[in-house]
């Protein structure tokens, strides 16, 4: 099985890394796959490869049902077995000191398309005093720490030195085919906020303790036909440095999610929607009167919130693109 990402990184020396994780319940394929947003607190390279992690998880192999739970993980030895390195409270090696967060419970409510969003707050933090653990940290409540013993010089026992935020699935590729899991909410960065999942207010703490807007992030994605991400920064003190990401994985048909009318994308203003064609069909597709053997078609759909002029652009595309506008619904469009 391969694991697959869509993720935010950086790499720069650190005490520490947070954010705001919106919540989604994604469908799972199999029982032995997963579906995640989390943070890495990494540093090392090869089998020095060491890390603190934290996001929520659906893993119904790991929990027994679908949702998403609070999880913890640490690797010392680029995630071999045989050396330390566990999920949660397994192994015994975080020390939880508040019991009133749940490590590995789940959480709830979740967010819905189109409806309420809903996230949790979490972090990862090098004590400045003391033994220097690597401590938890959920909403406002130091949740407990893994002691700093656990970790070397050559990894993160002095501090990291790559932050790192995002998706990641497990894709099994049953019967050949990759997975239908979805990373996030199902949907593509480009259908944007009630849409999209997001992470918000990313930040890092600098060697010096103070607390830093994440604002020089690069975006990696394995592959963006099937999960994507895009990067933004706001003035807006709920927002700052975030982006949104996610995608439904393998849509069901052999085609792509918006390959059909019924499952047009919605942009969003000032947002671009980045798409591999190549498995799209050109089933129930209409002829564009201003173009001649066109094939492949895939659907958005806009709604503007008052007249005016809307201003849609395929510049940047790797191929001849035609653009054609309807209104309507599908099976009656005009």
């Amino acid at each position: 099985s391969g694991h697959e990402y869509a993720h935010a990184y950086n790499f720069v020396d650190h005490q520490g890394e947070q954010a705001d994780f919106n919540v989604w319940q994604p469908a799972v394929e199999q029982t032995t796959e997963f579906s995640l947003a989390q943070l890495w607190v990494v540093r090392g390279s090869g089998s020095d490869l060491q890390t603190v992690e934290t996001g929520w998880q659906c893993y119904q192999g790991l929990y027994g049902n679908g949702q998403p739970h609070l999880f913890i993980y640490f690797t010392t030895h680029h995630y071999d077995s045989g050396y330390p390195g566990a999920y949660n409270l397994d192994g015994g090696y975080f020390v939880q000191t508040d019991s009133s967060i749940i490590i590995a419970g789940s959480l709830s409510p979740v967010s819905t398309i189109g409806g309420a969003q809903y996230h949790v707050t979490l972090m990862f933090y090098r004590d400045q005093g003391g033994n220097h653990d690597w401590w938890l940290k959920f909403g406002n409540k130091w949740v407990g720490y893994y002691p700093n013993n656990l970790f070397d010089s050559a990894g993160i026992a002095d501090k990291g030195d790559e932050i790192d935020f995002g998706g990641e699935i497990v894709n099994n590729e049953t019967g050949g085919l990759h997975t239908t899991t979805y990373m996030g909410s199902g949907r593509f960065p480009s259908e944007g906020f009630q849409y999209s999942a997001f992470v918000k207010r990313v930040k890092y703490i600098d060697m010096s303790g103070n607390s830093q807007n994440a604002s020089s992030l690069n975006r990696s994605v394995s592959d963006a036909s099937y999960y994507d991400l895009s990067l933004y920064s706001s003035s807006d003190t709920n927002y700052l440095q975030y982006f949104y990401f996610g995608g439904p994985g393998r849509v069901v048909g052999g085609g792509v999610a918006n390959d059909i009318c019924s499952g047009a994308v919605t942009l969003a203003n000032g947002v671009t929607s980045s798409l591999n064609t190549a498995t799209a069909t050109s089933t129930g597709d209409p002829t564009p009167s201003c173009g001649s053997g066109v094939g492949k078609g895939v659907w958005y759909e806009v709604t503007p919130a008052a007249s005016g002029t809307v201003t849609i652009s395929t510049c940047g595309s790797s191929y001849d693109t035609v653009l054609a506008i309807y209104t309507g619904s599908c099976g009656s469009l005009t």
